[in-house]
Protein backbone atom coordinates (compact mmCIF):
# COMPACT_ATOMS: atom_id res chain seq x y z
CA UNK A 1 0.00 0.00 0.00
CA UNK A 2 1.13 3.65 -0.55
CA UNK A 3 1.08 5.34 2.54
CA UNK A 4 0.84 9.55 2.00
CA UNK A 5 4.10 11.14 3.05
CA UNK A 6 3.55 13.66 5.80
CA UNK A 7 4.29 17.28 5.37
CA UNK A 8 6.21 17.64 8.24
CA UNK A 9 8.80 14.75 6.49
CA UNK A 10 9.11 16.63 2.99
CA UNK A 11 10.61 19.33 4.93
CA UNK A 12 12.76 18.15 7.40
CA UNK A 13 14.42 16.21 4.13
CA UNK A 14 14.96 19.71 2.16
CA UNK A 15 16.00 20.82 5.41
CA UNK A 16 18.69 18.20 5.35
CA UNK A 17 19.95 18.95 2.27
CA UNK A 18 20.63 22.64 2.91
CA UNK A 19 22.17 21.61 5.95
CA UNK A 20 24.52 19.13 3.87
CA UNK A 21 25.42 21.70 0.79
CA UNK A 22 25.65 25.20 3.51
CA UNK A 23 22.62 26.67 1.77
CA UNK A 24 19.80 28.44 3.10
CA UNK A 25 16.96 26.77 4.60
CA UNK A 26 13.24 28.25 3.65
CA UNK A 27 9.93 26.80 3.33
CA UNK A 28 8.80 29.18 0.74
CA UNK A 29 5.00 28.04 0.80
CA UNK A 30 4.24 25.15 2.86
CA UNK A 31 0.69 25.41 1.61
CA UNK A 32 2.35 23.84 -2.01
CA UNK A 33 3.85 21.31 -0.41
CA UNK A 34 0.63 20.44 1.22
CA UNK A 35 -1.07 20.94 -2.67
CA UNK A 36 1.30 18.43 -4.41
CA UNK A 37 0.83 15.80 -1.60
CA UNK A 38 -2.88 16.05 -2.16
CA UNK A 39 -2.78 15.72 -5.98
CA UNK A 40 -0.98 13.08 -6.08
CA UNK A 41 -3.08 10.82 -3.29
CA UNK A 42 -5.93 11.83 -5.02
CA UNK A 43 -8.94 11.37 -4.17
CA UNK A 44 -7.35 10.14 -0.65
CA UNK A 45 -7.84 6.96 -1.05
CA UNK A 46 -7.37 3.93 -3.65
CA UNK A 47 -7.57 3.87 -6.40
CA UNK A 48 -5.66 7.71 -6.62
CA UNK A 49 -6.31 9.14 -9.62
CA UNK A 50 -2.73 8.60 -10.54
CA UNK A 51 -2.92 5.41 -10.83
CA UNK A 52 -0.07 2.42 -8.82
CA UNK A 53 2.74 2.84 -7.02
CA UNK A 54 4.63 5.25 -10.63
CA UNK A 55 1.78 6.88 -10.81
CA UNK A 56 1.21 8.33 -7.02
CA UNK A 57 5.19 8.88 -6.73
CA UNK A 58 5.87 10.49 -10.32
CA UNK A 59 3.04 13.27 -9.48
CA UNK A 60 4.59 13.96 -6.10
CA UNK A 61 8.02 14.25 -7.58
CA UNK A 62 6.84 16.20 -10.37
CA UNK A 63 4.84 18.46 -7.89
CA UNK A 64 7.48 18.94 -5.25
CA UNK A 65 10.04 19.64 -8.68
CA UNK A 66 7.83 22.30 -10.46
CA UNK A 67 6.00 24.08 -7.57
CA UNK A 68 9.30 25.47 -5.80
CA UNK A 69 8.24 24.83 -2.30
CA UNK A 70 11.11 25.88 -1.14
CA UNK A 71 14.36 28.57 -1.24
CA UNK A 72 17.09 25.87 -2.22
CA UNK A 73 16.75 22.17 -2.99
CA UNK A 74 13.74 21.64 -4.75
CA UNK A 75 14.58 19.07 -7.23
CA UNK A 76 16.84 16.82 -4.83
CA UNK A 77 14.13 17.07 -2.15
CA UNK A 78 12.15 15.89 -4.65
CA UNK A 79 14.63 12.93 -5.85
CA UNK A 80 14.77 11.75 -2.20
CA UNK A 81 11.01 11.89 -1.49
CA UNK A 82 10.61 9.97 -4.82
CA UNK A 83 13.64 7.37 -3.55
CA UNK A 84 12.12 7.01 -0.09
CA UNK A 85 8.34 6.24 -1.46
CA UNK A 86 9.97 3.52 -3.50
CA UNK A 87 11.91 2.34 -0.59
CA UNK A 88 8.99 1.98 2.27
CA UNK A 89 6.83 0.30 -0.17
CA UNK A 90 9.41 -2.03 -1.26
CA UNK A 91 10.88 -0.92 -4.50
CA UNK A 92 14.44 0.68 -5.83
CA UNK A 93 14.84 2.52 -8.79
CA UNK A 94 17.53 1.43 -10.41
CA UNK A 95 19.24 3.69 -13.78
CA UNK A 96 22.64 3.74 -15.74
CA UNK A 97 24.25 7.26 -14.91
CA UNK A 98 22.68 10.59 -14.88
CA UNK A 99 19.43 9.04 -15.92
CA UNK A 100 17.39 10.29 -12.91
CA UNK A 101 19.32 13.61 -13.01
CA UNK A 102 18.29 14.05 -16.38
CA UNK A 103 14.90 13.31 -16.21
CA UNK A 104 14.46 15.08 -13.34
CA UNK A 105 16.50 18.52 -15.30
CA UNK A 106 14.44 18.02 -18.34
CA UNK A 107 11.50 18.18 -15.87
CA UNK A 108 12.57 21.51 -14.22
CA UNK A 109 13.33 23.02 -17.45
CA UNK A 110 9.61 22.07 -18.87
CA UNK A 111 6.96 24.88 -19.13
CA UNK A 112 3.47 25.12 -18.02
CA UNK A 113 1.91 24.08 -21.35
CA UNK A 114 4.29 20.41 -21.48
CA UNK A 115 2.30 19.44 -17.87
CA UNK A 116 0.50 16.21 -18.88
CA UNK A 117 3.72 15.49 -21.20
CA UNK A 118 6.37 15.98 -18.51
CA UNK A 119 4.41 14.10 -15.69
CA UNK A 120 3.79 11.31 -17.73
CA UNK A 121 7.20 10.76 -19.01
CA UNK A 122 8.35 10.95 -15.01
CA UNK A 123 5.86 8.60 -14.14
CA UNK A 124 6.56 5.86 -17.10
CA UNK A 125 10.46 6.56 -16.81
CA UNK A 126 9.77 5.45 -13.12
CA UNK A 127 7.65 2.70 -13.69
CA UNK A 128 10.68 1.45 -16.29
CA UNK A 129 13.39 1.68 -13.84
CA UNK A 130 11.45 0.67 -10.72
CA UNK A 131 12.63 -3.00 -9.59
CA UNK A 132 11.83 -4.92 -6.38
CA UNK A 133 13.93 -5.18 -3.50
Amino acid sequence: MIRPIEVDLIIAINQRVCGGCGETFLVRDRGLIESAIHAAYYPGSPPYINGGLSGVVGALGYSLIKNHCFENGNKRTAVLVMTLLFKTTGYKIVYPGDAFTDIVEKIARSNANQFDKSKKELVEWMDYHKMLI
